[in-house]
C-alpha cells in the first residue's frame, strides 16, 4: 500500500470510529429521552393538560426523527463500504412479502393497506440492505400522506434496457403527490421532498442502494399529468444472471 493510500485508510478508519461513537451516544440519549417523555405522558408525575401533552408528543416525535436520521446515516456508510463481491441471489418476492407485514408497524396513527398479490420468483443480486431500499419508500409514503388510510400498491414487471433485463418494481401511493419542480432533485442527498417533513436521507438511501445493485430509481405521477393524485416510484434492478 502506498503512503498516500495508507494515510487515506487511516483517515477513513478514524471517520468510521467517530460515526460509531456518535451513533452509540445518540442512541443512548434518545432512549433516555423517550423513556422520560413516556413517563410524563403516562402522568406518573401529575395530570397534564392538552397543551402540555401536545408539546411532549412533539418532543417524542423529534427524538424519534433524530434517532432515525442517525440509523440511516449508518446505513449509507454500510452501503459505501459494501462490495458486489458479497452479493448473493435474493428473491424480491420474499423481501416484499416480509416488508408488507413489517411496514404496518411504521406508524400506529394511520391505517396502512399495502396491495401486493404477485407470487413468482424475482431474483436479483443484492445483500441484506435491500430491505432498507423498499422500507424507506414505504416510510416516505406514510410520512407524506395525510389520508386516514394509506394505500400502497406494488407491482413487478420485467423490462429490457439495451441488452440488460430488469425487474421493474412500481410502488405507488394515494398521497398528495410531488410537483415536477421537486422531482428533479428528490433523490439528492438530504434534499426534502413534499414538504419539510423528514431529513431527505431516506430517499438518499434508496438511490444509493439502487445504484449499488446496478439499477435505477425514478419518480412519476400515479395519474399521468396530475401530480395531486399520488406518486409512483419506479425501481429497476437487474435480473440475476444465474436465475
Amino acid at each position: 500500500m502506498s503512503p498516500e493510500n495508507a494515510i487515506l485508510r487511516k483517515e477513513n478508519d478514524e471517520v468510521e470510529m467517530y460515526v460509531d461513537i456518535l451513533a452509540h451516544s445518540v442512541g443512548n440519549i434518545s432512549q433516555t429521552l423517550l423513556g422520560n417523555i413516556s413517563l410524563l405522558l403516562e402522568m406518573h408525575f401529575g395530570e397534564l393538560n392538552e397543551e402540555q401533552k401536545e408539546i411532549l408528543d412533539v418532543c417524542r416525535k423529534q427524538v424519534l426523527r433524530m434517532y432515525s436520521f442517525v440509523e440511516k446515516a449508518k446505513i449509507l456508510r454500510q452501503i459505501n463500504a459494501s462490495s458486489s463481491n458479497d452479493f448473493k441471489t435474493i428473491d424480491l418476492d420474499a423481501v416484499l412479502k416480509i416488508l408488507v407485514v413489517a411496514a404496518k408497524s411504521i406508524t400506529s396513527e394511520k391505517n396502512i393497506r399495502i396491495e401486493y398479490h404477485q407470487a413468482e420468483a424475482y431474483p436479483v443480486k443484492a445483500n441484506r440492505l435491500i430491505y432498507h431500499l423498499f422500507l424507506n419508500l414505504f416510510e416516505n409514503s406514510v410520512k407524506h400522506t395525510s389520508a386516514s388510510e394509506i394505500v400502497i400498491n406494488i407491482r413487478i414487471d420485467q423490462t429490457t434496457k439495451g441488452t440488460v433485463s430488469f425487474w421493474k418494481i412500481s410502488i405507488e401511493d394515494n398521497g398528495p403527490g410531488i410537483r415536477d419542480s421537486v422531482k428533479a432533485y428528490l433523490f439528492k442527498r438530504f434534499e426534502k421532498g413534499h414538504d419539510n417533513k423528514g431529513s431527505g436521507v431516506g430517499l438518499a438511501v434508496v438511490r444509493a442502494l439502487t445504484e449499488k445493485y446496478g439499477g435505477q430509481v425514478s419518480v412519476e405521477d400515479r395519474v399521468k399529468g396530475d401530480f395531486s393524485k399520488g406518486t409512483r416510484f419506479v425501481v429497476l434492478l437487474p435480473v440475476a444472471e444465474d436465475s
